[in-house]
């Protein structure tokens, strides 16, 4: 019998780690002093879906088989009330959280998505199912573990796309909340010394950037890249046009310019995590 249960129990979490097409779909909006939270899957879901390090129920939802989950997080209590979720409030009195969506209820996966959801930005999102994936340059098998200060290719993915993929507002982001801004909302990278922009390639039908150097935190090994892809006709992205940009001092008349902002277009908030390993380390092992 105890043989026959455990077997259950890894039949089971093998099927949970092999979900490599866990790409659940995220839309927000704030009203009446609370964050609504929709999270749309592609099967029946049975994960957790949670304000980041708040696993109680006023921040929390567990899936039951559905394949849509509603949270709703008030974005106004404080720390000592019941429903306090941890939420961040910046200098300028943005509110934000970090989601956590997990593929199992209980364990923590390599697999499971973070997402920065900020009041007073809504979205015009789209049900496509859209990736960021890291390779190694010119192969094909997607990394979750990366080198600290090597070089690595970024794929915006999209399955059936029909027009060309534009990536903007890129930016990278761990535990704490600490943030790096790496593409403006115009496709442009803040610093191109370390992620240049995504252009799209025709031929495959992906967008690509490269990382010149992997980053990571201070004492942290984990690394979130949170961006919005989208599709669009006409006006998608124009490279030289960044070279026209002074980002210290971005100027609406250069925007007014600019390549079209993801306003105009079909977007879905997509993000990714990798592990950043040192590379001694890694020779050691």
């Amino acid at each position: 019998m105890r043989s026959l249960l455990f077997l259950l129990f890894l039949v089971c979490f093998q099927n949970v780690l092999s979900n490599d097409d866990f790409s659940p779909f995220v839309t927000a909006s704030c009203k009446g002093g609370f964050m609504n939270i929709k999270v749309k899957f592609s099967s029946p879901y049975y994960g957790a879906v949670h304000v980041r390090d708040f696993r109680k129920s006023d921040c929390m939802k567990i899936g039951k088989g559905e394949e849509n989950i509603h949270l709703n997080v008030n974005i106004f209590s404080k720390e000592a009330d019941s429903d306090y979720c941890g939420v961040f409030i910046s200098k300028n009195l943005e509110r934000s959280i970090q989601l956590a969506v997990r593929v199992h209820k209980n364990l923590e996966l390599a697999e499971d998505k973070f997402f920065i959801i900020t009041c007073g930005k809504t979205g015009n999102f789209k049900d496509e199912n859209a990736k960021l994936v890291f390779y190694e340059k010119s192969s094909v098998i997607p990394l979750k573990e990366t080198l600290y200060g090597h070089q690595y290719e970024i794929k915006a993915e999209m399955k059936n796309a029909t027009h060309p993929i534009v990536v903007k507002n890129c930016v990278a982001f761990d535990k704490n909340n600490s943030k790096i801004p790496l593409i403006n909302e115009f496709g442009c990278p803040y610093n191109p010394d370390i992620l240049t922009p995504f252009i799209f390639d025709a031929e495959n039908k992906v967008s690509k950037s490269t990382l010149k150097s992997m980053f990571k935190f201070p004492e942290k090994s984990e690394v979130h890249l949170q961006c919005d892809i989208g599709q669009c006709e006409s006006n998608c992205f124009d490279l030289s046009k960044c070279n026209q940009i002074n980002i210290a001092a971005f100027t609406s008349d250069v925007a007014n310019n600019q390549n079209s902002t993801l306003s105009d277009i079909k977007k879905q908030l997509t993000t990714t995590t990798v592990f950043v390993l040192d590379p001694a380390e890694s020779k050691g092992e």
